[in-house]
């Protein structure tokens, strides 16, 4: 199975734009990055698409999940601040009995990166030179019985 992990596309400003940060849209550049990621990953038709629960990554898989008839499933194990807790969820979804069809993740960039170190000291990925966790970029996890083999990184889309 892959899973495709996305970090979240352009949102507005931590500081200025929101009270409260779970509520953070997209900004227009976030909105096109979301539309962009829907036409390029839509085709891969995913079981699953799986979303922390802030709104900007809501708002960037909705498109998708629109595209594809899924509902959108958001998890505590993706939100901003949740640390490792996403390194047992991505291999509950490598181990869990389902079809191949690839699984749509989006979070956040202080989340993704904890990940991608549990998969190259647990599953010795090589992630390539400098890797990159820029907004709407996404990292293709390809794993096979039940552990990680393989990751592709691809820039965000231009918009």
């Amino acid at each position: 199975m892959d899973l495709y992990l996305i970090r979240h596309g352009a949102a507005g400003d931590r500081n200025n734009d929101h009270d409260d940060d779970l509520l953070r849209p997209l900004t227009r550049k976030g909105v096109r990055q979301a539309a962009a990621l829907a036409e390029s990953l839509s085709r891969l038709q995913p079981q699953l698409v799986l979303s922390s629960p802030y709104m900007r990554c809501v708002q960037t898989v909705e498109p998708l999940a629109q595209r594809v008839a899924l509902e959108i499933d958001t998890h505590p194990a993706l939100a901003e601040g949740a640390g490792a807790d996403i390194i047992d969820l991505a291999y509950h979804l490598v181990n869990r009995p389902a079809p191949s069809r690839p699984v749509i993740v989006c979070s956040h960039g202080d989340v993704i990166p904890d990940l991608l170190d549990a998969i190259v000291r647990r599953d010795v990925v090589d992630l390539g030179p400098m890797p990159r966790c820029q907004k709407a970029s996404i990292w293709r996890l390809k794993s096979e019985a039940g552990r990680f083999i393989e990751a592709t990184y691809t820039p965000p889309p231009a918009v």
